[in-house]
């Protein structure tokens, strides 16, 4: 695996998430507040996502992030993360997980705006895991703290971004420390290559 883009989201506070992110189509904004980012408002499905000019990015991506979520409602709400986002159509693959007792983690797919689960699972974690979403081929998978939770497969979404979702409902919930990257092959454990400019602090992306 190889690091395309990383965002500590150490900085000045930003509403909406701003620079190399975009609010994803027909959903809620997310904001950057006190070096975390979360849904601008919590009664709403919101997410944000990569510019689709700053990297040509590869089908075969991933992307991961530090977690919290505040809220026991399962069935597919909470913090989230969204891969091959659409820049237009309100398209993509999403992982989300909170603290439900019982099938709190899931992903799913959203193709226009329609919704479907593609599978779920319940797994006791807590605040300040790594979420990890991958998709190669058709192989869609959710990692949490390294572990395999989920495995799909899909081929309803060919390409897009990656980014970080909220679907609405729990309390609260925040991404930080954002890293999204290919599956090419890594020397000595550290990405093959590293850009001239930075696309902002607290931000890297490699050509």
């Amino acid at each position: 695996m190889v690091w395309l883009y990383q965002d500590a989201f150490n900085r000045a506070n930003e509403t909406p998430l701003a620079g190399q992110w975009v609010t994803s189509p027909s959903l809620g904004a997310f904001n950057l507040a006190s070096n975390v980012v979360q849904a601008a408002s919590f009664a709403a499905d919101s997410g944000a996502q990569l510019v689709a000019t700053v990297l040509s990015w590869p089908n075969d991506q991933w992307c991961r992030s530090i977690v919290t979520a505040t809220g026991t409602v399962g069935g597919a709400s909470g913090v989230g993360l969204r891969l091959r986002s659409d820049a237009v159509a309100n398209t993509f693959y999403r992982a989300t997980m909170d603290h439900a007792a019982a099938s709190n983690v899931n992903i799913g797919k959203v193709i226009a705006g329609t919704y479907t689960s593609l599978g779920t699972a319940t797994l006791a974690w807590s605040d300040g895991a790594m979420m990890e979403f991958q998709v190669q081929g058709q192989t869609v998978s959710l990692l949490v703290n390294g572990t395999r939770i989920l495995t799909a497969n899909d081929t309803a979404i060919a390409a897009g971004t990656p980014g970080v979702f909220y679907s609405s409902t729990i309390t609260a919930a925040t991404n930080d420390q954002f890293e999204a990257g290919d599956f090419l092959q890594q020397i000595g454990g550290l990405p093959t290559a590293q850009p001239p400019n930075p696309p902002r602090v607290g931000a890297t992306a490699v050509q």
